[in-house]
């Protein structure tokens, strides 16, 4: 049996690599969001993880397990400075994703309904102030009716 965790987080990286954003955007399916600084240079385009968090069967009805899953997609960028020029562009990409998958059936698992789409908060301070890093994560509540 495959995993339906991992079924959805695959779905939402066929989903972003598909669409069409305000940034290059070349998605990838891990297990952990921590990249290497080396890894998120200045002048590539940014990092765009996803992984699936958690899965928690709700309910049967008609002989089908629903269950509530949490996919996060995690968008990381080394700055050359941490401006609002360099950071807001980062955090408008994190609104793009999560109002283009708020109310949606992922398109390549029709079954999968996104409940929520999360952007709190926008941006890890931390990696901002000590690692001249953007990184900000989109939060997917996730119902599947399979």
């Amino acid at each position: 049996m495959s995993s339906l965790l991992i079924a959805c987080a695959d779905a939402v990286v066929a989903e972003l690599n598909a669409g069409t954003w305000s940034q290059t955007v070349t998605a990838q399916r891990v297990f952990i969001f921590e990249p290497q600084r080396k890894d998120l240079e200045v002048s590539d385009p940014p990092l765009v993880a996803v992984r699936g968090y958690s899965i928690e069967p709700k309910r049967e009805t008609r002989g089908k397990v629903q269950s509530a899953i949490v996919v996060e997609v995690c968008v990381m960028k080394g700055l050359a400075n941490v401006t609002t020029a360099s950071v807001d562009p980062f955090v408008a990409l994190l609104e793009e994703i999560a109002t283009h998958f708020h109310s949606q059936r992922l398109a390549n698992r029709t079954a999968a309904l996104v409940d929520k789409a999360i952007v709190d908060p926008p941006y890890d301070e931390k990696d901002l102030s000590e690692r001249d890093q953007f990184t900000g994560v989109v939060r997917l509540e996730i119902t599947d009716r399979t």
